[in-house]
């Protein structure tokens, strides 16, 4: 009868240590559900040069342009890779280095496509790639660089969320960007334009802006004319700290060509490696 009893008592006990197991399981796993997917581990003084591309390009569009980059900085620096969903859900690929304090990441969108009602959704969204490297890195201060479409994009977003994010940008940079789509007469505003002139008092005012013009045929670099990128002094001269344009031109001056250009790479290079932590 005694061993009956003690033998009863021993199995509720087993029972009971295999439910805590089992309760201290699930803690751990939903635990390990919502904790924070790391990207890497930052250093506090990494500053990474953000690049967005222009409408229908990829997370690939600067894979060229960075290994260039790389060669002349003879150093491997990161490539971290967000693609930011309609749902306004992110995924990423790549990493990190601790070692590294000048990584770049490409932001691209599903949908990547043309037009003005487009350019400010992939806005927002951009402001949900910030939160998500603000909350999976904790980084706070960057360098941009949009080619096309992608410095509309970044202008939208310096207008309408920035002062949201309490982020640093330091400096941007536009390459070839449309602000006055195809129009050639500055005097004849599109709506995006006439927009970013008159929010233009929201942009950081210690920003140094670069904007580069691409002149193929002297008028345009083969798509965007010379005269709608010229419109962003309209939106950015007098209302930053710092505003230059440069006109580049002959060999890779085409439109889709302009990151390779020469020219352009030695003032990318320049931004990432001497922009004061």
């Amino acid at each position: 009868m005694e061993e009956k009893l003690t033998f009863k008592k021993y199995r509720r006990g087993t029972i009971v240590s295999i439910i805590l197991v089992i309760i201290c399981l699930l803690f751990f796993s939903i635990g390990k559900l919502f904790q924070p997917t790391k990207i890497g581990h930052i250093r506090r003084n990494a500053i990474p040069t953000i690049l967005i591309p222009g409408s229908s390009a990829g997370p690939h569009r600067f894979d060229a342009l960075v290994k260039d980059l790389n060669h002349r900085d003879h150093h491997q620096h990161s490539l971290l890779r967000l693609t930011v969903h309609q749902n306004n859900t992110v995924t990423h690929t790549g990493s990190i280095s601790r070692r590294d304090t000048r990584p770049f990441v490409v932001i691209s969108f599903t949908n990547n496509h043309d037009g003005y009602n487009n350019i400010r959704h992939q806005s927002y969204w951009l402001r949900t790639a910030f939160s998500y490297l603000k909350q999976h890195a904790d980084l706070h201060t960057f360098n941009l660089v949009g080619h096309s479409n992608g410095g509309l994009i970044f202008t939208d977003y310096l207008e309408r969320y920035y002062h949201q994010q309490s982020l640093d940008v330091r400096e941007f940079m536009f390459i070839g960007s449309p602000f006055n789509f195809n129009n050639t007469v500055q005097n004849q505003h599109t709506t995006m334009l006439e927009t970013f002139i008159k929010q233009q008092n929201k942009l950081p005012h210690n920003l140094v802006v670069f904007g580069i013009l691409g002149a193929q045929s002297y008028s345009s670099d083969g798509r965007v004319p010379v005269q709608s990128v010229d419109a962003s002094r309209q939106i950015f001269q007098n209302h930053v700290q710092l505003f230059n344009e440069l006109l580049v031109t002959g060999q890779n001056a085409q439109h889709s060509d302009l990151v390779r250009k020469v020219e352009v790479e030695t003032l990318i290079h320049n931004m990432v490696m001497h922009t004061a932590s």
